[in-house]
């Protein structure tokens, strides 16, 4: 069998490699982009009657601000001192103008961040090394707004001023 088959792909080789040629440029140029195609919100493989899928939709449509289906989150280490130093909430606070006038709004939600005298004990580590802020992004993760707004977030904190280390995660960002 080997030996008919080493035969003919001798014999027609040229018709066999031009035809892998035309099946290479089919796929090339008839396949659609995967990044078009594939999700990777889980959500999606779960049918619209599941609880869960349930209680995300009743959630965006009455806190429309509050839900989303991404978050970044934005860790900020104070490399000396305290981020309650008050030069390090000066930076928090220019960040938090930042997120909420500079970038498209609406394609940020809610940003939860220690610049609230209310959130501020719970988003800053006891020893105050560490902040933390929350920005949920009206978008899926396979957006391309979403991603040109991760990238300006990470870009921006890791240029964090003297004394700050800044990094983004959450569950768009990894």
């Amino acid at each position: 069998m080997f030996e008919k088959l080493g035969r003919f792909t001798a014999k027609y080789r040229y018709p066999i490699i031009v035809g892998w040629l035309l099946f290479l440029a089919v796929v090339t140029f008839g396949a659609p982009n995967l990044s078009k195609v594939v999700i990777s919100d889980q959500s999606g493989y779960l049918p619209k009657t599941e609880p869960s899928i349930v209680a995300a939709k009743m959630a965006a449509r009455y806190f429309p601000a509050q839900s989303s289906p991404s978050q970044a989150v934005l860790v900020l280490e104070a490399m000396n001192g305290s981020m309650r130093d008050p030069d390090k909430m000066v930076y928090l606070a220019s960040l938090m103008r930042w997120l909420q006038h500079d970038l498209p709004a609406d394609q940020i939600g809610d940003v939860y961040s220690p610049t609230d005298p209310a959130l501020a004990e719970q988003l800053i580590s006891k020893d105050g090394k560490v902040a933390i802020v929350f920005v949920n992004l009206r978008g899926s993760p396979e957006d391309s707004v979403v991603v040109q707004l991760l990238k300006q977030m990470r870009e921006k904190v890791e240029r964090a001023p003297a004394g700050i280390r800044g990094y983004l995660t959450g569950s768009t960002a990894t």
